[in-house]
């Protein structure tokens, strides 16, 4: 299984400044505002991190038959290339929970699984950190908009996604950072798809996953992570 750690030009660690300062994308040479930074001077915009990743998610999500949305997480995950932390798992989460619950359902609309990505790729990676707010559970809560067919103007469902994704949040922040995408992402997936059988009655095919990242991720909370495999 291939996958990048830190840097995707060199593998080294990804080190973050107090204020953000203009970069430039050592693949693309576009100019980004960012804290983000590699220990050795490179820097990957948002949209070359994502690279193909995005496309991928769409078409597998469009077509899968698959109930469990953390299985739909987990194998993509392990695509070739996939980032060990990056902006590519908020679109991955919001796609993983649609395509479960459309499967259940047996409502598929494959434009929503591409809006949620394209929603979803407006959200940038740290904002864990930076905005106080994990974009994974904003993933999340792009897909309950999606699914209740949500807008600004909307009335009780705007209430239940916004409810629904504090609720996410809560149970993010209970166990503490420092960040870990995996770790997020599964607490979305996981409380949104039990938020979204209280709100709807259906049923999802749950499982709580044993992370296959842990000894490569030297931010690892180990014991203190829900699904570390000890």
């Amino acid at each position: 299984m291939a996958y990048t750690e830190g840097c995707l030009i060199c593998g080294a660690e990804i080190t973050y400044q107090e204020e953000p300062a203009e970069k430039t994308c050592t693949i693309c040479g576009k100019k980004e505002l960012s804290q983000a930074q590699c220990s050795q001077g490179h820097f990957v915009c948002s949209d070359c991190h994502r690279g193909e990743h995005l496309k991928t998610i769409i078409n597998f999500c469009q077509n899968t038959d698959w109930q469990n949305p953390v299985d739909i997480f987990d194998y993509l995950t392990q695509v070739p290339g996939f980032p060990l932390h990056g902006p590519e798992h908020h679109a991955l989460t919001a796609a993983s929970l649609i395509a479960a619950y459309q499967n259940i359902t047996g409502q598929k609309n494959p434009r929503a699984i591409r809006d949620a990505v394209v929603r979803a790729k407006q959200l940038v990676g740290g904002s864990c950190g930076l905005w106080g707010a994990c974009s994974s559970a904003l993933g999340a809560g792009i897909a309950f908009s999606i699914i209740f067919g949500n807008t600004p103007l909307s009335r009780e469902r705007w209430g239940d996604a916004n409810r629904a994704t504090g609720k996410i949040l809560e149970k993010i922040g209970a166990i503490g950072g420092p960040r870990c995408c995996k770790r997020t992402s599964y607490l979305s997936l996981i409380n949104g798809a039990k938020i979204l059988e209280q709100l709807t009655g259906i049923k999802f095919q749950l499982t709580t996953p044993k992370c296959m990242f842990s000894r490569r991720n030297k931010e690892c909370l180990k014991e203190k992570c829900p699904f570390y495999p000890g």
